[in-house]
């Protein structure tokens, strides 16, 4: 999201979209050498809903390691502690909505960064306004972010990939292991045998012999998660520069 689409999306109310004014005056970051760097993100629900979608005001912690050069911006003590209910109350929501801590698999970030937030002890920092799953975000299913920052994988890293049945393929951006535990950064060449594919799915990996681009033209991204919680992102068209 720009800054100007930021300062617009003041049309709406706090009902609608949480600290909306956290996004305007966002400034661009660019994140390197991200690729095993844990994080979490937290969300901001609104009571009212947009279009039929409520919105989740998001932050990520990303751009704040607890020390320099540190590889984990969500520690587990601190995470452990976090609970969404006394958040929604210091932050006056209806809803606080934890997104809970992975594994980035993407190399680099550019991304628009607004006003910093504190969450139990967490420092994570405005990043984008997100559509809320009406449900409990089901595997395989896809919804959208809106978002125009550039993700990328650099020539030469290993992506790992799932073909869906609508000749569609998705991207693995982060690794998570809420729902097994050895499902981690470390473990990932092994990922295959705890993925439970729908029919028509397939997964595979690549090495990629350029870089590969992640910036939907629209500015709206589409992602999924798997049985594990991991998420992908959408390429091809209108999403990055190739179709790995």
């Amino acid at each position: 999201m720009s800054m100007t689409e930021a300062a617009q999306e003041t049309k709406f109310t706090a009902a609608q979209i949480p600290y909306q004014e956290d996004g305007v005056g966002a400034v661009a970051k660019s994140l390197t050498g991200l690729r095993g760097l844990r994080y979490m993100e937290f969300f901001l629900v609104g009571s009212v809903p947009v279009d039929g979608n409520f919105k989740g005001t998001c932050y990520n912690t990303t751009p704040h390691p607890p020390s320099p050069g540190g590889r984990d911006t969500a520690p587990q003590a601190i995470v452990d502690k976090l609970n969404p209910a006394d958040l929604a109350k210091q932050f006056g929501v209806a809803k606080v909505w934890l997104n809970p801590p992975r594994q980035w698999l993407l190399d680099n970030i550019d991304i628009e960064t607004g006003a910093m937030r504190e969450f139990g002890g967490l420092k994570a920092a405005w990043v984008a306004v997100m559509n809320m799953p009406k449900a409990e975000w089901a595997p395989f299913t896809s919804t959208t972010i809106a978002r125009k920052s550039k993700f990328s994988f650099d020539k030469g890293s290993t992506v790992y990939l799932l073909d869906d049945p609508d000749d569609n393929t998705w991207v693995m951006k982060s690794v998570t292991p809420t729902a097994v535990p050895t499902n981690t950064y470390e473990n990932i060449s092994t990922i295959e045998s705890r993925l439970n594919l729908p029919g028509g799915w397939d997964y595979r990996t690549k090495v990629l012999d350029q870089e590969l681009v992640l910036i939907p033209e629209s500015g709206v991204a589409r992602i999924l998660s798997d049985n594990l919680r991991d998420v992908y992102d959408i390429t091809g068209k209108g999403y990055s520069n190739f179709k790995p």
